[in-house]
């Protein structure tokens, strides 16, 4: 993008985040967790998690 050998879509939203993307997810995660909690919404997936040993 920077160097102008690839260009985004014109037809498609862009969407730029100046923290990463990491931390954007983690707060919309952390929103939609509280309501589903709240609604009493939330879903357990057993085995979700495959090793949980190291935690």
């Amino acid at each position: 993008m920077l160097r102008e050998r690839a260009a985004p879509d014109p037809g498609r939203p862009v969407i730029f985040s100046p923290f990463g993307l990491g931390i954007l997810d983690l707060a919309v995660e952390h929103r939609l967790f509280r309501q589903a909690r709240e609604e009493g919404r939330l879903l357990d997936v057993t085995g979700f998690f495959g090793e949980t040993r190291r935690w």
